[in-house]
């Protein structure tokens, strides 16, 4: 067979090729057999591999923000902060915002009121102070005048004694999922909340409300009055709400700590591989 030459006489891939024909003519390729020139071609990466590796990793920063607080808590001083008791808690906020240890292990006493129990849960909010209490719902022993929504059981009659330490978290730290009981309360009372969803119907009150008190207070003053002359007319433009999760130690939380370090590592690796990608692409297109 005859072979070219290219112009300085080298032997061509053509020449090569052929020449490596020829010597397996009349021989069988052998099954396994793999042309190197086809195994050194770059091969490209999978064009749905980043997408995939940011919506996971999207995904695992999800979780972690949901799981970040309870962690925090697991790393928390065992040592109850005692705050004594909830009635006397008013006395101590500053522009109607309680000034309370955040996601904290404290003993605090108090009476609770208005119950209600979704699933095994059961919720009370503590007598005159913004914070709502967490317990088995077996605690809570139903009423008489039980008004029943599905697992949702609402009482008013019953009352709770609250003297076991908890953990003390405000509704800013707590996950959405939890928040939701904020939010029937929200409507129950007609506050609003903050870092709370409002109903339309709770929140145009609630700025009517406030905004009749300031133009009373202009009226009063002759001038428009400041922020916190408003606030001690009319309260704060939001409540501060808070959860005691009755009974609930930092060592309580130490599963969530593998979980924020599963996510970390979820998102870690997901950054890692893309990087990977991004170079093996590049080397597939120079």
């Amino acid at each position: 067979m005859k072979q070219g030459r290219d112009g300085n006489g080298d032997e061509t891939v053509e020449d090569a090729f052929f020449a490596r024909s020829s010597a397996w003519e009349g021989t069988p390729l052998p099954d396994d057999y793999v042309d190197p020139e086809l195994t050194s071609l770059p091969v490209a990466p999978n064009p749905l591999q980043p997408a995939l590796l940011m919506l996971l990793a999207a995904f695992a920063a999800f979780l972690l923000t949901q799981y970040v607080a309870d962690a925090r808590y697991a790393l928390s001083s065992s040592e109850a902060v005692r705050l004594g008791e909830a009635e006397l808690l008013p006395d101590t906020a500053v522009r109607g915002r309680l000034a309370l240890p955040d996601n904290r292990y404290v003993r605090l006493t108090g009476i609770t009121e208005r119950h209600l129990t979704v699933g095994t849960r059961g919720y009370a909010k503590l007598v005159g102070v913004p914070i709502y209490v967490e317990v088995d719902a077996e605690v809570l022993a139903p009423p008489s005048d039980d008004i029943t929504f599905g697992e949702l059981v609402l009482g008013g009659s019953e009352r709770h004694v609250v003297e076991q330490p908890g953990r003390l978290v405000s509704a800013a730290a707590l996950p959405r999922r939890q928040r939701a009981i904020f939010a029937w309360y929200s409507r129950s009372f007609g506050e609003v909340y903050c870092d709370v969803p409002a109903e339309p119907a709770v929140q145009r009150h609630h700025d009517e409300r406030r905004s009749l008190a300031e133009m009373q207070l202009e009226l009063e003053l002759g001038r428009a009055p400041t922020e916190a002359e408003l606030t001690d007319r009319a309260g704060p433009p939001c409540t501060q709400v808070w959860l005691l999760q009755e009974g609930r130690r930092p060592a309580d939380h130490r599963r969530h700590l593998a979980f924020v370090g599963l996510f970390v590592v979820i998102i870690a690796v997901s950054g890692w591989l893309l990087v990977r990608w991004i170079r093996e692409y590049r080397a597939a297109n120079p």
